[in-house]
């Protein structure tokens, strides 16, 4: 009984498996390395004619599920290349192609009772092993300590700011330190040892020194007690100011990244301390292709996080606009008034640097514009 048991359950269960193969055939797809998304096709067209000066050799094809172009550097059947040519492209040192990703699925429309896989995936490096066998050296670190003293050029009162320090030489950014007290900088790696200090406070303009880490000197330097000591005496915005913020997007989105928070709320925290500001908030983007937007849903919980999202599409100015009124958004929510603040939308009209230029992130940006003091 039991045998005749278990071959009715097989058959009973070979019957579903070919009924449900039967009325759904599921095809597998490539595997393709996708380095831009175009809603015009003759963006997509003009983007793959770029990538030969990069060595990179690029198609592009419609996806008629999205109604997107998608711009491709490599077609396979083998997962694990894809990944790994789009980890490479990621990792290039000019950052060009950062967001480098896999679309797993097809560009055409499926035919009736055809199942199609489709899917995105994102890479992400894997952590490198540490060999525990082998010791390794720690690498020998040279400090000194500095005191930012950054103060009121009108009344001589600190000020809490935070200052950003540069290796000019590498062009790299060494830290963030807050000033007004003593802190420990790490020796710069170029070879001149000169770094530039600029001080970062909402609602003042910036100032920046250029120091010899090796031997510093100057007027704005003094020496006290083996401490460096540079002065920085900062003046309020005026009306017609238009200062570069440090307020930073997700990719495509108008989602705000975490390390905007401490921008946005200290403007904020400037409008609460001067009710008489009223300020136009300038959103930029890196060229003027149109593609897809990711936008937060109504009554946001979360500001700095790709959640609870919705995604269209529209034109770089679309999206400029969006985030720059998603900022306003946010300022709204910590009790400033509306009225205190306009939109201004550029698109992709006033680059900083060309737009495949590897400083071309930097015309990704907000800018906040003085109306009245």
């Amino acid at each position: 009984m039991k045998a005749l048991y278990f071959l009715a359950l097989a058959m009973f269960m070979s019957s579903i498996a070919f009924s449900q193969s039967d009325s759904a055939a599921v095809v597998d797809q490539p595997y393709y390395v996708v380095v831009g998304v175009f809603s015009i096709p003759k963006n997509a067209v003009r983007y793959s004619k770029q990538l030969p000066q990069y060595k990179l050799t690029a198609k592009y094809e419609m996806n008629f599920n999205k109604g997107l172009h998608y711009v491709y550097v490599m077609k396979t059947n083998d997962r694990t290349q894809a990944i790994d040519e789009a980890l490479r492209l990621r990792a290039r040192p000019d950052s060009l192609f950062s967001d480098a990703w896999v679309y797993h699925g097809s560009f055409k429309k499926p035919e009736p009772g055809v199942v199609i896989n489709n899917t995105v995936i994102v890479p992400v490096a894997p952590k490198p092993q540490v060999d525990s066998s082998q010791h390794v050296a720690p690498k020998e670190r040279v400090m000194k300590p500095f005191l930012f003293k950054v103060t009121r050029k009108d009344d001589g009162t600190e000020v809490k700011s935070e200052v950003v320090v540069v290796d000019v030489d590498r062009a790299k950014k060494i830290g963030s330190f807050e000033g007004n007290k003593i802190v420990e900088i790490e020796k710069p790696e170029g070879k001149s040892g000169l770094i530039t200090v600029t001080t970062h406070m909402p609602g003042y303009r910036r100032i920046q020194h250029t120091v010899n880490y090796l031997n510093p000197s100057g007027d704005s330097v003094q020496i006290q007690d083996s401490t460096i000591v540079l002065s920085f005496e900062l003046t309020r915005l005026q009306k017609g100011d238009v200062e570069l913020s440090e307020i930073y997007f997700f990719r495509d989105a108008a989602i705000m990244r975490p390390e905007s928070r401490y921008e946005v709320t200290s403007l904020a925290d400037m409008m609460k301390e001067n009710p008489r500001y009223k300020i136009r908030i300038h959103g930029h983007t890196n060229g003027n292709a149109s593609g897809r937007i990711i936008y937060m849903k109504d009554n946001p919980d979360e500001w700095f996080a790709l959640k609870n999202t919705k995604e269209g599409s529209g034109s770089a100015k679309k999206l400029s606009e969006e985030r720059a009124e998603v900022v306003k958004k946010y300022l709204v929510s910590q009790g400033i008034d509306p009225k205190r603040m306009e939109v201004k939308a550029w698109g992709g009209k006033k680059p900083l640097f060309d737009k495949l230029s590897p400083q071309a992130q930097s015309n990704v940006r907000v800018e906040i514009e003085i109306l009245q003091n």
